[in-house]
């Protein structure tokens, strides 16, 4: 109430020297504007959660759910992807807690950095309110993390361009990074540097996922795939071992539908279930590397 309060006081030193005919339709847009404020105010409060969500960029969606299914007697060659949990501290913190290999984290460029956020902001919210973590932030908290999955949002020179600068710095010793495009270009230009990562196409579309082994040119440029999981089977994921990819499924939290992936011969899950992480990286690979499946 102050704030109205002060804001009629100035509104009554701005229109003392208008005109009488116009000082009522002044006083009308001001206190129109001011009422704007106001509303904003209480649907920002009243959405509070859905308001937090809008200027994070996006929270994980990690559940717990047990696997009631019939499990396979061996799940030591495929690697457990903690969906989008690179996107905010705590949930990289819970994944890892849970066994994931695998942290993915979704890539956007806010005012000329690099942040952990499945949507990009809008341009207003970006400069003013976005309060997602800086890459720099997740990339410490995943540290313990045997593999880094990058998945980029856009797929901008400039985006790129700060990618290669970030990750020039920080190369893992012994651990794994991952980035992935649906954009081959953003894909081309990273392998035009010297950086020890695996690069891989997501991909979301049937036709693009049925003319990729015969794209020869596109094959010297990545390592795998990251695919919608319903768009595998048997033959197409048989198809891209041939031709020497890592294929990721994604996103898969009916232990069922991973059953049947691990059985296909996929490399990854990518998942929301907490207890299908920790079924995937409770298991033993030995010192088998992602790295040692590409051709």
């Amino acid at each position: 109430m102050r704030y109205i309060s002060l804001n009629f006081k100035k509104l009554h030193r701005v229109t003392r020297f208008v005109p009488p005919a116009l000082r009522l339709g002044v006083c009308l847009i001001s206190i129109l504007v001011i009422l704007a404020n106001v509303a904003a105010l209480v649907i920002t409060f009243a959405l509070e959660n859905e308001a937090a969500q809008f200027i994070s960029g996006g929270d994980p969606e990690q559940f717990y759910k047990e696997l009631e299914v019939e499990l396979l007697d061996d799940y030591g060659d495929v690697f457990g992807i903690a969906h989008n949990s690179g996107n905010t501290i705590n949930a990289t913190v819970e994944a890892l807690a849970y066994d994931a290999d695998i942290i993915e984290i979704d890539v956007v460029l806010v005012q000329g950095q690099l942040h952990a956020a499945h949507w990009s902001p809008f341009r207003f919210i970006g400069s003013r309110f976005f309060r997602g973590p800086t890459l720099d932030e997740v990339w410490g908290a995943a540290a313990q993390a045997e593999v880094i999955k990058l998945d980029l949002k856009r797929a901008s020179t400039e985006l790129v361009n700060s990618l290669i600068t970030f990750l020039a710095s920080r190369q893992r010793a012994n651990n794994e990074v991952v980035v992935v495009s649906d954009k081959p270009e953003a894909l081309v230009l990273l392998s035009q540097h010297e950086l020890t990562v695996i690069r891989m196409l997501s991909v979301k579309d049937s036709n693009v996922l049925r003319e990729l082994p015969s794209d020869g040119e596109l094959l010297r440029v990545i390592n795998g795939v990251s695919v919608r999981h319903d768009l595998l089977t048997m033959d197409s994921v048989g198809s891209l071992k041939e031709k020497g990819l890592i294929v990721f499924a994604w996103t898969v939290n009916d232990p069922e539908r991973m059953n049947e992936l691990v059985a296909y011969g996929v490399d990854g899950i990518v998942t929301d279930n907490l207890a299908i992480l920790q079924l995937l990286g409770a298991q033993e690979r030995g010192e088998t590397k992602l790295r040692d499946r590409m051709r």
